[in-house]
């Protein structure tokens, strides 16, 4: 089965994709929901997800006011700091 990543701050948008992944995840319930960056870093420190469903309109810290440019640079910093694990893909929705 597949380890998939959420990445995204929008409730409605979560449970539709839940929705999608029954039959490709044993529990769609059980996959892990970040609703900010800094959230899906430190995801990503530990576990080499398959795939990372990224909101691209997201903040950086939870709270702040979403930004384009912040998926982005979580894109950037797990590409090349050593100390992230690089998901096999990443859609970005």
């Amino acid at each position: 089965m597949l380890k998939v990543l959420i990445v995204d701050d929008t409730q409605e948008k979560i449970v539709k994709i839940r929705e999608v992944l029954e039959g490709y995840v044993e529990k769609p319930d059980d996959v892990p929901i970040c609703g900010c960056i800094r959230e899906a870093l430190k995801a990503c420190v530990h576990t080499r997800f398959d795939l990372v469903i990224l909101d691209l309109f997201i903040p950086n810290i939870a709270g702040e006011c979403p930004n384009p440019e912040n998926a982005q640079s979580f894109l950037k910093i797990i590409k090349e700091d050593p100390d992230y694990i690089c998901p096999v893909f990443v859609i970005g929705i």
